[in-house]
């Protein structure tokens, strides 16, 4: 496992699962609360702001594990060859669209910085700190993108560089099969 990955872009998964275990417990502090006629000050704003450290910190740890959402409705039925060039021209666009996100998140990272920006609401929550982190989960995602992306290509019949697109051709062709066998 690369050292990027492994110390990097794992941890930020593991930092993301934390969160997700900070946002439970507020949820269930602030719903138990509720029943007793109360509330949980600033549950809401926390809960908006720590949901975008949730989903960003694990953006690259999706991309190695390969559980981002993706169809084969296309290249299940290509060749190799043609499968293998759609894919290329899928990750230059791909990577052009999470590069151009990171320009425009960057910028509003730096200007919610500079201005202090927070959420108002019962509780003041800063909402700059996610706007960083996003920036950061899209920093790693694309160098877990390319880097997936370049292995694949290297070695296309690599079990770590195969991704759920792969699984879920298979499965698609196994429940055709299945269909059949039905009819």
């Amino acid at each position: 496992m690369p050292f990027f990955t492994k110390y990097v872009t794992n941890v930020m998964g593991f930092a993301a699962g934390i969160v997700i275990l900070g946002l439970t417990f507020i949820t269930v502090v602030d719903v138990t609360l509720r029943k007793t006629g109360g509330s949980l000050p600033g549950a809401v704003e926390w809960s908006e702001v720590l949901l975008v450290f949730a989903v960003f910190l694990a953006f690259g740890s999706a991309q190695v594990t390969g559980d981002h959402v993706s169809t084969s409705v296309l290249t299940s039925r290509l060749g190799p060859k043609a499968r293998r060039m759609l894919r290329g021209v899928a990750a230059i666009i791909g990577i052009a669209a999470v590069v151009v996100m990171i320009v425009v998140a960057t910028q509003s990272a730096m200007n919610s910085i500079a201005v202090g920006e927070y959420r108002f609401g019962i509780a003041q929550v800063p909402i700059w700190p996610a706007r960083v982190i996003i920036v950061v989960g899209l920093v790693v995602f694309l160098f877990e993108y390319v880097r997936t992306t370049v292995r694949q290509f290297r070695d296309p019949m690599d079990e770590g560089a195969m991704n759920s697109e792969l699984r879920m051709a298979e499965a698609a062709l196994e429940a055709e099969e299945v269909n059949r066998n039905e009819s």
